[in-house]
């Protein structure tokens, strides 16, 4: 039976592995808005709601921001943002 579980680890850890890869290559997707919501999530993730789009980010970008800002995120294809710019009115 243990060599079973070890064949599917083997099989599966690589293709985990292309996947985590795939989704922080680029295109990266930009949006620019005001930062409408911030909250944590039961499992320990803080996300930002900008523009009807639910991104994650670190716990210290989200204690940064302030609601009402008008922001510029660049984001990788599972809604991590990579880069944050405060836009200037």
């Amino acid at each position: 039976m243990k060599i079973f579980i070890w064949i599917i680890t083997l099989v599966f850890l690589p293709i985990k592995s292309i996947i985590s890869l795939c989704k922080i290559l680029p295109p990266y997707k930009v949006i620019e808005g005001r930062l409408v919501d911030k909250s944590k999530s039961d499992f320990g993730d803080y996300h930002i709601l900008v523009e009807q789009q639910l991104i994650i980010v670190d716990e210290i970008t989200m204690n940064t921001l302030v609601v009402g800002e008008a922001l510029k995120l660049t984001l990788t294809r599972d809604n991590r943002a990579i880069e944050i710019k405060r836009l200037v009115p």
